[in-house]
């Protein structure tokens, strides 16, 4: 799909259409791992995941001739369950996060303080999408 982890911490979260330049794209079948690590362990008790939601029109109306043309459900493309795991300093790892059920683009955990060398997002089921899709990671 010509994606790379890097494409998660370059800054934007937003693509042209038929593009995956900045986000991370995985087959979900393949069950990916994707890991942000650090050159000394870093000390992290938030972070924060904008998704892809696809690219088609979103509104609210009543009007019957404009619904028929909108997905009013769950979008696909957004990651719907996920696993943050963290490998703390003497390279144990921890569970740090959990996401079920989601159906937001933004999703963010507040965490209970850990000092970590890498964080793994181990992504589990879209809302319908047979890839699991990220444009941005933030780690605080």
């Amino acid at each position: 799909l010509g994606t790379s982890p890097q494409s998660v911490a370059n800054g934007k979260f937003y693509d042209l259409k038929n593009s995956n330049a900045n986000k991370w794209v995985a087959p979900l079948a393949d069950k990916p791992r994707l890991r942000l690590a650090w050159q000394s362990p870093k000390k992290i008790s938030r972070i924060a995941f904008n998704f892809d939601s696809g690219f088609r029109h979103l509104t609210i109306t009543k009007e019957a001739s404009r619904r028929k043309h909108v997905l009013e459900a769950p979008q696909p493309e957004i990651l719907k369950d996920c696993d943050v795991v963290a490998t703390i300093a003497d390279g144990s790892e921890k569970l740090v996060a959990q996401m079920r059920g989601n159906y937001q683009k933004r999703a963010e955990f507040r965490l209970a303080p850990v000092s970590a060398k890498s964080i793994d997002v181990v992504p589990l089921a879209s809302n319908g999408d047979q890839y699991a899709r990220i444009f941005e990671i933030r780690v605080y």
